[in-house]
C-alpha cells in the first residue's frame, strides 16, 4: 500500500505517499517506521561526520593525489583530499537523504 516516489512539485529526493481512506493503524505503523528510518539515518550521519571530524583533525592524510567523481556527465576532482573531509560530507548526506518527510494523498489538493 506504501508507495515511494520522487516528487516533480517540491525539490525533495523522495517521499512516502499515504492513499486516503485507510485504517488509523496503517497511518500510525507508517509514521512509526519511516520515523524509525529517519532516526536510525540522522544517528549514522552523525557517527560518520564525527568520524570526519575526528580524522581531520588528527591529521590523517590520503595516500592518493587525485579522487574524482563522474555522474551523468558532471565531474568532481579533488586533489589532495582527506579521508576525514569526504566522511563529513557523506555524513551530511546521508543525513540529508533519510530525513523525516511523509505526505498524504489529501494533501495534494
Amino acid at each position: 500500500m506504501l508507495k515511494k516516489t520522487p516528487s516533480s512539485k517540491s525539490k525533495k529526493l523522495k517521499e512516502t505517499t499515504l492513499p486516503t481512506g485507510l485504517k488509523d493503524e496503517t497511518y500510525k505503523y507508517a509514521l512509526k517506521n519511516q520515523l524509525i528510518y529517519s532516526i536510525i539515518g540522522v544517528f549514522a550521519g552523525i557517527v560518520i561526520v564525527v568520524l570526519g571530524i575526528y580524522l581531520t583533525m588528527s591529521g590523517v592524510e590520503s595516500t592518493t593525489d587525485e579522487v574524482g567523481l563522474e555522474v551523468l556527465g558532471a565531474k568532481l576532482n579533488l586533489k589532495r583530499v582527506a579521508p576525514g573531509v569526504i566522511l563529513f560530507f557523506l555524513g551530511f548526506f546521508i543525513i540529508f537523504i533519510t530525513r523525516f518527510f511523509i505526505k498524504s494523498e489529501s494533501d495534494k489538493k
